[in-house]
């Protein structure tokens, strides 16, 4: 750890598998499902294919952010590259700012206002310079 208490990966390059690849998908049909659902007023929403029910907006973003915790998990214990798989782009850009975490990459996030992609991921080089 470091002085300011955030943990820091040794560089290397990230694992890529199959059953990785498998898994993240899984998660993201999941992220997808439960994130697709409108939920402007308090009523009962039933995922029968995942086993997940919610009844207010706080409960489905709370469970969206559960899965990405368990995306995150995933990648760091099995140190895993799987964006490249994932199609939604709010739950690859996640997986993204993890791998770029996982690999000793310094990046910067940035949120775009009147954009239809709500971040862009920027990795900085060795020298400090935008890829």
């Amino acid at each position: 750890m470091n002085k300011n208490n955030k943990t820091e990966y040794p560089k290397k390059a990230l694992n890529m598998s199959e059953i990785g690849a498998k898994f993240a998908k899984k998660l993201e049909e999941i992220y997808v499902d439960v994130t697709a659902i409108p939920q402007f007023n308090d009523e009962e929403v039933m995922l029968e294919d995942h086993g997940i029910s919610f009844f207010h907006r706080e409960t489905q973003k709370e469970i969206a952010w559960t899965i990405r915790v368990c995306l995150t998990k995933f990648q760091e214990i099995y140190h895993e590259k799987v964006s490249h798989v994932l199609k939604n782009d709010e739950f690859r850009l996640f997986a993204e700012t993890n791998e770029a975490s996982l690999e000793g990459k310094k990046f910067t996030l940035i949120k775009e206002i009147n954009s239809l992609v709500p971040y862009t991921l920027n990795v900085i080089d060795e020298n400090g310079k935008d890829k």
